[in-house]
C-alpha cells in the first residue's frame, strides 16, 4: 500500500527572506571596507575622505568608490608622500586585508534568516 504525504513547500519565501539578507550582508561588508579604507586614505583637506561612498550594480553586487577628480592618481601614485598611517592603494590593500570578514559579515547576515 502506497503512503502519500503532504508537504507545505516555502521555497519562494526562504529565497526571498536569503537574498534579502544577502542584501543586507553585502551592503554591511561594503561598509565595513570602507571604514577600513576610509582609516588610511590620504589626508590633506579631508575631502578625499568625505567622498567615499558605496554603489550598488545589482542587490548582490556594489563597490566601494572616492568621488574627487584626484582620486584615482592618488590611488595609483606610489611616489606621493603620505602623512604616517596614510598609504596609496587605500582601497586595494584594505580590501585585500579584509575581504573574508566582509564575507563573513554577509554569510553571518544570511545566517540569521536560516
Amino acid at each position: 500500500m502506497a503512503k502519500y504525504y503532504n508537504f507545505d513547500w516555502f521555497g519562494n519565501e526562504v529565497r526571498k527572506k536569503i537574498n534579502t539578507a544577502a542584501h543586507r550582508g553585502v551592503v554591511k561588508g561594503l561598509e565595513f571596507i570602507k571604514q577600513e579604507s576610509v582609516k588610511v586614505v590620504p589626508k590633506d583637506t579631508g575631502l578625499l575622505e568625505k567622498s567615499a561612498n558605496i554603489a550598488f550594480n545589482n542587490e548582490m553586487q556594489g563597490v566601494v568608490f572616492y568621488d574627487t577628480p584626484y582620486a584615482i592618481r592618488q590611488h595609483e601614485e606610489l611616489n606621493f608622500r603620505h602623512a604616517e598611517g596614510r598609504i596609496a592603494k587605500y582601497l586595494e590593500l584594505p580590501f585585500q586585508q579584509n575581504q573574508m570578514k566582509a564575507l563573513q559579515i554577509i554569510q553571518r547576515e544570511i545566517n540569521k534568516e536560516t
